[in-house]
């Protein structure tokens, strides 16, 4: 846990005939109860946005953000309530803006308005902020802008969530809370890039389409997209391209590097051509001294990660080929496509679709759990 969690010896009153509850007796009982509802918070459910708290844009859209009431745990076990919608004023300033929740204390007011301290009672509030900062811990993130620097920016939702752009809102980031607490599995897409490339948007609408799957599945997924053809740290690496393009040189070193650190490989190729595959098969060899998971072991655990496969699935182009590794999969039956729902310009079968989701998705349940 983090440094912010309640771990420690907890201390609790051990009554006796006599005893006096003074003030130090009465908070020493009700911080130990305290201290329990957080620790079964953190560790049963723990940290991240409960429901509600949408991020939306204004109406006009404008620099000034509506949040939505809901709840939040903090990544100290403290229940966060925003009972109603707020509105944050976003400084129109270039750069990235995160709006942030925050766990505060206050003393209630009295009831002729006096701001004074009430004796012997505090409040559990939130507070709610734009920084041009990442919040750090206990704080939640809720939403992130990156802002053109215009005076009045108008600020709206993305058409694709996962690919946000300038003056629109980014929820790639926030925490939400699952049944156990999961560190994000950072799944990075490698655009092999070739000359017959016909379909490279459709495929990344496809990967699009498997994040959601993940995070469906209980798996927070944190995308990363390569760019410039350079192998960005991440658990799980997605590697698609055209079956006749041979991936660079850098990119198969880059990859044997991560590979070697514990990450995990799904190469995936449409079209004819056998360039791709071949390019791949150095990385179906490479194993830790320390590793135990054969090519063998990596298909048994994949296919039965969550949902039950007998083999690898037929994806887009059923005929293309497959191949397993330690912890790697390189194919050329366009799963990315069967993602994206399409055969070239023509709707793939439901079953196909789902097949191919779900076996990523087992993948990915791979991917998350090994580390």
């Amino acid at each position: 846990m983090n440094e912010h969690s309640p771990f420690g010896s907890l201390t609790r009153v051990q009554p006796f005939s006599g005893l006096v509850i003074d003030p130090d007796t009465w908070a020493t009982a009700h911080d130990y109860h305290r201290s329990h509802h957080r620790l079964h918070l953190l560790t049963m459910h723990g940290a991240g946005i409960a429901q509600g708290l949408q991020v939306l844009p204004g109406d006009p859209p404008s620099a000034t953000l509506l949040v939505d009431r809901g709840i939040a745990i903090d990544a100290a076990g403290n229940v966060v309530l925003i009972p109603e919608a707020q509105r944050v004023a976003v400084e129109p300033r270039a750069g990235t803006t995160y709006i942030v929740l925050d766990y505060v204390e206050s003393a209630p007011s009295t009831g002729n308005g006096d701001q004074r301290e009430v004796r012997g009672r505090l409040v559990e509030d939130f507070r709610l902020r734009a920084s041009s900062e990442p919040p750090a811990a206990p704080a939640l993130e809720l939403a992130r802008v990156q802002l053109d620097g215009t005076p009045q920016p108008a600020i709206g939702n993305a058409p694709n969530p996962w690919e946000p752009g300038v003056n629109e809102i980014d929820l790639r980031f926030r925490s939400q809370l699952n049944a156990r607490p999961a560190r994000p599995l950072t799944v990075a897409y490698l655009p092999i890039e070739g000359a017959d490339d016909t379909h490279p948007d459709r495929r990344k609408q496809g990967f699009f389409h498997l994040l959601r799957e993940l995070q469906a599945n209980g798996i927070p997924a944190s995308p990363v997209v390569s760019a410039n053809g350079d192998v960005p740290e991440a658990d799980m690496y997605l590697a698609i391209g055209s079956g006749s393009t041979r991936p660079p040189k850098p990119v198969i070193t880059g990859l044997e590097e991560r590979l070697h650190e514990g990450a995990w490989l799904f190469a995936d190729a449409a079209g004819g051509g056998d360039a791709f595959m071949k390019g791949f098969a150095p990385l179906l060899k490479l194993r830790r001294q320390t590793e135990s998971t054969d090519a063998a072991g990596t298909e048994a655990i994949v296919l039965g990660a969550r949902h039950v496969f007998g083999t690898a699935p037929a994806g887009a182009h059923g005929r293309g080929s497959v191949a397993w590794g330690p912890r790697a999969f390189i194919s050329s039956r366009d799963y990315c496509a069967a993602w994206a729902g399409l055969r070239g310009d023509e709707p793939l079968d439901r079953q196909l679709i789902r097949d191919a989701l779900e076996f990523a998705v087992n993948f990915g349940v791979a991917a998350a759990t090994s580390r």
